[in-house]
Order: C-alpha cells, then structure tokens, then sequence
C-alpha cells in the first residue's frame, strides 16, 4: 500500500507542474531564468519518471517556470501499473532574499503539507530539508538530495517519525519519452 512515508520521498523531487502556468512559461528554454532558482534550470520543461521501490508504482514529475519566472512549481502524481493516480502532490520553491535560502512548500492529496528549505551542494546536487505541518500521522522530518546527470537524475531521501530515521532506496528517474 502507498503511504504518505512514499509520498514524501517522492514529493522531494524537488522534491517534485501543470496547472495556472501558461504553457508559453513551461516551453521556454530552461536556463532562461537565472539567479538563486538557476539550479533547477535542468529539470524544467521535461516530464520525469521514476519506479517506486517496492511495487509496481510509479512517479511522474514535470517542473516548470511559474509566475514571471520567478518561481519553480513541481507536480508529481504516484499511479498504479494501471496508470490509476494513487497519490499527488504539488510543490513550489522560491528565492527567499530575507533569510537568503531557497525555501520550499508541498502540498499533498493526503492533507499533509510541508516547508522547507534547499541548499545548493558543492557538486550540484539540490539538498532538500523540510518539516511536515501536516496530520501527526504522518512523517515529522524529511530530506532528499537530487543530482541530475547525463540527462537523468537521481534522488536519495530518508525521513523521520517519532525520532527514527528511515533510508529509502536511491530512485532514478529518466525522461519520459
């Protein structure tokens, strides 16, 4: 069964859209927004898919430019062998200029929401750390590190309940064709 735990991770993709953005804004060319979101230039426009572990799940996340350019919004939907939609979440980041951090919001189909923050590591790779303010139920902490190469990417993650640390499987995700 899908729980909110597999959602998170793939959620992460940065963690990980379709909806009020013109589709002018998402065909634009990726490096064309520059500045502190510069770094998620080479997820933009394409559609990712990834197998959960586990089972015969999927994710399939699409990034793209929002609002001027001034935003990066994610949507990501977990679907069954079937391609029945089991799970959802949307997620937005942002260039916070007071604290000078990216910070990050994700919203899920379960009620859960969580807000966070993301570095730019040294390699590259985007590092993802947030809270969830969602039921209690759910997972308290999570964290993910995405690293894109030779046109793919990779996303290892762990999250936290109660105090515990739980790793999960890297997932790699390819462009959807």
């Amino acid at each position: 069964m899908f729980t909110f735990r597999h959602a998170t991770v793939a959620a992460l993709v940065l963690v990980h859209s379709v909806g009020a953005a013109s589709t002018s804004a998402s065909a634009r060319p990726a490096m064309r927004q520059a500045g502190h979101l510069a770094a998620f230039a080479p997820f933009i426009g394409h559609d990712w898919k990834a197998p959960l572990p586990g089972g015969p799940l999927t994710d399939t996340v699409h990034f793209e430019w929002v609002l001027g350019d001034q935003f990066v919004r994610n949507i990501h939907k977990v679907r069954s062998s079937d391609g029945e939609t089991v799970y959802e979440g949307e997620a937005i980041y942002a260039w916070d200029s007071r604290a000078e951090h990216i910070t990050w919001w994700y919203w899920n189909s379960t009620g859960g929401y969580i807000t966070g923050t993301v570095t730019v590591d040294s390699d590259g790779s985007l590092v993802a750390d947030g809270d969830n303010r969602g039921p209690t139920n759910q997972i308290d902490r999570t964290h993910a590190r995405m690293r894109m190469g030779n046109g793919q990417w990779t996303m290892a993650t762990w999250q936290e309940k109660d105090g515990k640390r739980t790793d999960e499987p890297p997932r790699l995700y390819r462009p959807v064709k």
